[in-house]
């Protein structure tokens, strides 16, 4: 986890909150980690002028259990979501409530794992959408997500009714652009706001299609030995530069919101924080609520 600027005391307006999660991120992926073949400078960035969390643990490593502690600050043995495909129940306090209650616009961009999308039939409008109210857990503000939606290429996200929004394109490049207008939104309002922008990764085993083309391409001739992501691939040149390309392209988009972020006069009262979901786990996910 990485924590970026925060407001100083002098300032009376309570900070905003940024909070970007990126699935299946091996920790060793990024530059400032340690992978000198990594292009991640946005990240670096975040860990050179913040606060990096190298202890930082995930207890169950699974993308809706982590974001169900996220939010409620329970272990997964107490909100109940210790695999995927599974439904939170509602009545969780949760850190949305907290922030709604305190002034706070709440937004959620990108991908929600706390539906369940009727045991992971995500392909079903009325299993994947979330509706307003309880289920989002006070993300009331602004809605745009889809329910355990794999891969990156082809995907849809619902708003406020049961209609798909199907994205041309690279997801995460499209949710940045949402994040930016909604950015751009709130800097017009002057009213504090907590954002989180989640970007999806594609499952293994991955393809070309799951990265834009451009960073697949800058990372040709790989060496997995050379790479502590690559020994977990058991050694696969093309599924490390993969990870590479797919790790470099997120970079790029969390660049892009933080430009957003200075461009709009919001860095010195913005808190961002950055963190994977659940890391990478490399052919091991074997889980399902089925």
């Amino acid at each position: 986890v990485l924590c970026g600027s925060a407001t100083t005391l002098a300032q009376p307006q309570r900070p905003n909150v940024l909070l970007l999660v990126a699935d299946r991120l091996h920790y060793e992926s990024c530059g400032y980690a340690g992978d000198e073949q990594a292009i991640t400078p946005n990240i670096d960035r975040l860990a050179a002028t913040g606060i990096s969390f190298d202890n930082y643990v995930v207890n169950t490593p699974l993308t809706a259990a982590l974001q169900a502690t996220l939010w409620t600050g329970k272990y997964a043995s107490t909100h109940g979501l210790v695999v995927d495909g599974l439904r939170l129940n509602p009545n969780h306090d949760a850190l949305g409530h907290l922030l709604t209650a305190k002034g706070y616009t709440c937004d959620f961009i990108g991908r929600w794992d706390l539906w369940g999308a009727g045991g992971g039939n995500d392909k079903l409008a009325n299993e994947a959408f979330c509706p307003p109210g309880a289920w989002r857990f006070g993300f009331d503000g602004f809605w745009a997500a889809h329910d355990v939606r794999p891969g990156n290429d082809n995907v849809y996200y619902f708003q406020d009714h049961a209609k798909q929004h199907r994205i041309e394109g690279w997801a995460p490049a499209h949710f940045t652009d949402l994040a930016i207008q909604r950015v751009s939104l709130h800097a017009q309002t002057r009213q504090p706001f907590a954002m989180v922008v989640a970007y999806n990764a594609a499952p293994a085993p991955w393809t070309a299609n799951d990265v834009p083309q451009p960073w697949y391409n800058r990372f040709q001739n790989e060496a997995a030995a050379n790479s502590a992501v690559g020994r977990d691939l058991s050694g696969s040149n093309q599924s490390l530069q993969i990870a590479h390309a797919m790790t470099a392209a997120v970079d790029e988009q969390i660049g892009r919101l933080l430009n957003a972020i200075d461009e709009q006069q919001l860095a010195k009262n913005t808190i961002v924080l950055f963190t994977s979901a659940p890391g990478a786990q490399f052919h091991t996910d074997t889980q399902t609520a089925g």
